[in-house]
């Protein structure tokens, strides 16, 4: 009886050490079927970019993965093998998609392989910048005032407020068409440059690199 109670005790633990080593390869097994999309972003000047969001989308069933760079620039996501992707960076408001290109349409698609490390790395644009300052009918600062832009061709809009001094600064954009709607606390509100409505409304240009100065002066009430 007791040699059957040892023998008995002895498969167990041969039983449970075998599962134990199995467990390992098995999620070394699962992971096989992954690849990983890896690399360095870096600023216009070539520093390293830390903070921006790095993202790898799949094409073919839509699905996002997304990370954020280190430090150093650096960022690494793995992903399915097999598939194919987009991968685009954000900075601020600016989004640009890999080999350095501003739409999805122009991006490159890349396929990972299994086990693999694929490298993708970016040197970002420098994105646009919208500022200007509010007066009122006698040239003196609004301060207080929202300050909201739409982009002519997506929509797109944000809202800052002005400083002490009238002052008002939108950065990181990415270039376009805008116009420009100025909210006073006062209840006046207006289009640049002096407009009613957003179809009388002047456009301005958003340029990669450049800032654009868009200033107005409130209509007396």
């Amino acid at each position: 009886m007791h040699r059957r109670k040892v023998i008995t005790a002895t498969l167990a633990a041969a039983f449970v050490a075998t599962t134990a080593l199995a467990a390992p390869a098995q999620a070394a097994e699962a992971d096989v079927d992954n690849g990983t999309i890896t690399g360095r972003v870096v600023t216009p000047v070539g520093r390293p970019a830390a903070g921006i969001k790095v993202t790898v989308d799949d094409v073919s069933i839509a699905r996002p993965f997304t990370t954020t760079t280190a430090a150093d620039g650096r960022y690494s996501i793995e992903v399915p093998a097999g598939d194919s992707y987009v991968v685009s960076f954000t900075n601020g408001h600016l989004q640009q998609y890999s080999p350095r290109a501003l739409s999805y349409e122009q991006a490159k698609v890349y396929t990972v392989r299994e086990g693999r490390t694929l490298r993708v790395s970016e040197r970002l644009f420098k994105p646009a910048t919208l500022t200007g300052r509010l007066t009122d009918e006698n040239g003196a600062a609004v301060a207080g005032a929202s300050v909201d832009f739409v982009n002519t061709e997506n929509a797109f809009g944000l809202r800052v407020t002005t400083d002490a001094n009238g002052y008002y600064r939108f950065d990181k954009l990415a270039p376009g068409s805008v116009k420009v709607q100025f909210h006073a606390a006062d209840g006046r509100q207006q289009w640049a440059h002096q407009a009613a409505s957003y179809e009388e409304a002047d456009v301005a240009t958003l340029e990669l690199g450049r800032v654009t100065t868009v200033s107005d002066s409130l209509l007396a009430p």
